[in-house]
């Protein structure tokens, strides 16, 4: 029979502990993150590119946006509101916290999934380039991520 014995100091066995703690965090973090599903920051300066980037979804989108308008985004990052709705972001591979206290552009379209589902699809500019982006059901209200539509085959 093999005995092996280590003669440790309180320090030493509290720091070892916490290694190996932060160690399991990190792996759960880079195990349980989803991956983006939507290429962060495309340029989309013109209504063309903002419709030839919602048609690479899987959406076909109108002519023309519905509206625009320029949005301040909130100074403080952990505002409920601004958390929840971040949170929808980045379901879609965004994250509107790195423009906090910045001023964004959002564009609504009038969009088509191909089943024929219809939304309003807001795109957030900044710098004429795409940061985040989320759907909405005209008769519900109800937002969901901005997503590439999964093709069943």
């Amino acid at each position: 029979m093999f005995v092996l014995s280590f003669k440790t100091t309180g320090k030493q066995l509290c720091a070892a502990v916490c290694t190996v703690a932060l160690g399991l965090s990190l792996l759960g973090v880079a195990l349980f993150v989803p991956e983006p599903t939507v290429t962060a920051a495309v340029q989309a300066d013109t209504p063309a590119k903002q419709q030839a980037f919602l048609r690479s979804l899987g959406y076909v989108a109108s002519e023309s946006p519905l509206s625009w308008e320029e949005i301040k985004l909130p100074d403080n990052p952990r505002d409920a509101a601004f958390v929840a709705y971040n949170g929808l972001q980045m379901q879609g591979g965004f994250n509107l916290g790195l423009y906090v206290g910045k001023s964004l552009k959002r564009f609504a379209w009038n969009v088509k999934a191909e089943d024929g589902t219809a939304y309003i699809a807001h795109l957030w500019l900044y710098q004429d380039k795409i940061v985040g982006g989320d759907l909405t059901e005209p008769a519900t209200k109800k937002q969901k991520a901005l997503t590439k539509i999964e093709r069943e085959e």
